[in-house]
């Protein structure tokens, strides 16, 4: 089961590395399509990115309804990961547009987030 089977009127997958002819090769700190989404999921991606501001900051203006993000808080920069994030950090960059509205860890330190446009 894919993410896409949950969305039976639209999706768009975008990847830098995409593995498929359906995945559009882009990065989320530049994909600007003429359209705003009402969800908008990022899994795995945030720890590997070069500027995690400018991605937060795009994703937001994507993202007319919710951000739903799967990512680790504390890991140290290593072969996997570039950037470490912490919650407090991602929570107050995602504000004023999007509050928090769901957490679970699944694993410890990471997590499955919501956040929701105000």
């Amino acid at each position: 089961m894919t993410i896409k089977s949950y969305c039976p009127n639209k999706y768009i997958g975008i990847d830098a590395f995409p593995i498929n002819d359906e995945v559009i090769k882009a990065e989320i700190e530049t994909f600007t399509p003429n359209e705003m989404f009402d969800t908008v999921t990022i899994f795995a991606v945030l720890d590997g990115l070069y500027d995690l501001d400018k991605a937060i900051t795009n994703v937001k203006n994507l993202c007319s309804g919710n951000i739903i993000i799967l990512t680790g808080f504390g890991f140290k920069p290593d072969l996997y990961h570039t950037i470490e994030i912490g919650e407090v950090f991602l929570n107050a960059a995602m504000l004023p547009e999007f509050k928090q509205s769901y957490k679970e860890e699944l694993i410890p330190n990471v997590y499955l987030i919501e956040y929701k446009r105000n």
